[in-house]
């Protein structure tokens, strides 16, 4: 678990873009928009190691959530979503 830091956190979104299975704390999850749909996040140390022990005893779910992660991270923070953002920045001015 993140116990502090400010903003998007590069580590983070590097392990969704791994396809890492995340469990992480508010902290972690901070400035990812609708983080709780490709990631567990937790903050009491019981409610964080449980969601470990779920993830781990279900390789489903784990498989399903690794592919969101992927899907997550080509949407929103690949080269081809960022020139997207650029295009329509242009398109406003």
């Amino acid at each position: 678990p993140l116990r502090y830091g400010a903003g998007v956190k590069g580590k983070v979104v590097e392990a969704l873009y791994t396809g890492a299975v995340m469990v992480t704390a508010t902290i972690g999850a901070e400035g990812i928009d609708d983080a709780d749909q490709v990631m567990a996040v937790e903050d009491t140390p019981q409610e964080f190691a449980a969601a470990i022990v779920r993830l781990y005893c279900q390789p489903d779910e784990c498989l399903e959530m690794s592919g969101k992660t992927q899907e997550y991270v080509k949407s929103r923070y690949s080269v081809e979503s960022a020139w997207s953002v650029i295009e329509e920045d242009f398109r406003r001015s």
